[in-house]
C-alpha cells in the first residue's frame, strides 16, 4: 500500500487532474464556489461577442451576488436554475457585453442583464479558442520581437482569456489538453529557445505565462519543473513496486523531472504516482511530495 504522509493528502487530489488522458477524469471539474464577499471590481469594455462555456458555474451579479430564482436574459438555452441559482449549462454559447470585472483575483465576463460568468470556465471567445494566462505577459512577434499593440492590448493580464485565432490538431502533441477522452495540441513555436504559444495573427505568448487551454489544464510531454514540498527520499521503481533509498531531497527543492509513471496496484483512494528525475537512471519522487513550478505533465506510462 502507498504510504500517505501527513499533510499530502491534499496535493494527491490535485495530482489526480494530472492523470486526466489516462484516468478518464470527466473534464467538466468543480470550480471555486462563488460567494457574496465584498471586494474591489474594475469594469473594462472589450469587443461584444459571445462565449462558450465549458463547465457549470454560478453566475454573478456586479456586487458578487448571486441570481437567484429568475433571470431576464433571453439566452434561455445557455443558462438554467440549479438549486434556486442561476447556472451555466456545459457547452452552449451565451452572448458577451464587453463588460468584464475582477472578483477575487478572477475575469468576469459580462453576459448582460446583470449577470457575470468566470471566464475560468469559458472554453471559447466568439467561436475560437482562449487561454487563461498564469501571469501578466507581453506579446511577440514570430521573430521574438515585442509588440507593443496587439488586438488593442499593451499586454495580457494574469487570470484574464484571450482569444486563439488558430485550431488546435487532434492528438497529444509537446503541449496538449483533454476534453472527453481526446487530445488536443496547442500550437507553439520555439523562438530564440523559449516556447511560445501562437495566438494567431501574428502574434504569441511565452508559454510559460499560460496555464490553460479552452478551459482545460495543459499537460506536456516535455521535461517540467517541480520544486519539493517537504524534505523527503528518492525512491527506486521495481516493476510495479518502490523502494526508499537514503538519497534525501530537502524543502523548496527544485528537480528537473521526465516521465510520470501511474501504478495502479498501489492505489487506495488517490493514484500511486512517481515523476522520474531527468538524468538519473532509476531516481525517483513520489507525486504527493512535490509540486508544480511550470506545466502538468500528464501520465507517460501505466504498470
Amino acid at each position: 500500500m502507498v504510504r500517505r504522509r501527513d499533510g499530502y493528502e491534499q496535493k494527491m487530489k490535485f495530482i489526480t487532474v494530472a492523470a486526466t488522458a489516462l484516468l478518464a477524469v470527466s473534464p467538466v471539474l468543480a470550480t471555486v464556489p462563488q460567494t457574496a464577499q465584498a471586494a474591489s471590481s474594475q469594469v473594462a469594455k472589450n469587443s461584444k461577442g459571445t462565449i462558450t462555456i465549458a463547465r457549470a458555474n454560478e453566475v454573478i451579479t456586479k456586487d458578487h451576488n448571486f441570481i437567484r430564482y429568475s433571470w431576464d436574459n433571453p439566452d434561455k438555452d445557455g443558462w438554467e436554475i440549479k438549486a434556486g441559482v442561476v447556472t451555466t449549462i456545459p457547452g452552449k454559447t451565451i452572448n458577451f457585453t464587453g463588460e468584464t470585472m475582477m472578483f477575487q483575483g478572477r475575469q468576469y465576463l459580462g453576459v448582460g442583464y446583470g449577470g457575470y460568468v468566470n471566464s475560468y470556465t469559458v472554453a471559447r471567445m466568439n467561436g475560437n479558442n482562449t487561454l487563461m494566462m498564469a501571469s501578466n505577459a507581453y506579446i511577440y512577434n514570430k521573430n521574438g520581437k515585442r509588440i507593443k499593440n496587439f488586438r488593442g492590448q499593451k499586454k495580457l493580464l494574469k487570470n484574464h482569456i484571450v482569444e486563439r485565432t488558430v485550431s488546435d490538431k487532434e492528438g497529444k502533441g509537446k503541449f496538449y489538453y483533454t476534453v472527453n477522452d481526446t487530445n488536443y495540441t496547442v500550437p507553439s513555436r520555439t523562438i530564440k529557445g523559449k516556447v511560445y504559444f501562437n495566438l494567431g495573427g501574428g502574434g504569441y505568448v511565452k508559454a510559460v505565462n499560460v496555464n490553460r487551454a479552452n478551459a482545460q489544464n495543459i499537460y506536456t510531454t516535455a521535461p517540467i519543473t517541480v520544486k519539493m514540498m517537504g524534505n523527503d527520499n528518492v525512491v527506486h521503481l521495481y516493476g510495479k513496486k518502490y523502494k526508499d533509498t537514503k538519497i534525501k531531497l530537502k524543502s523548496d527543492q527544485k528537480l528537473i523531472v521526465d516521465k510520470l509513471v501511474h501504478i495502479k496496484s498501489l492505489d487506495t483512494s488517490d493514484p500511486a504516482l512517481f515523476y522520474h528525475i531527468k538524468g538519473t537512471k532509476n531516481d525517483w519522487v513520489m507525486a504527493e511530495a512535490i509540486t508544480n513550478v511550470n506545466f502538468q505533465m500528464g501520465v507517460t506510462e501505466e504498470r
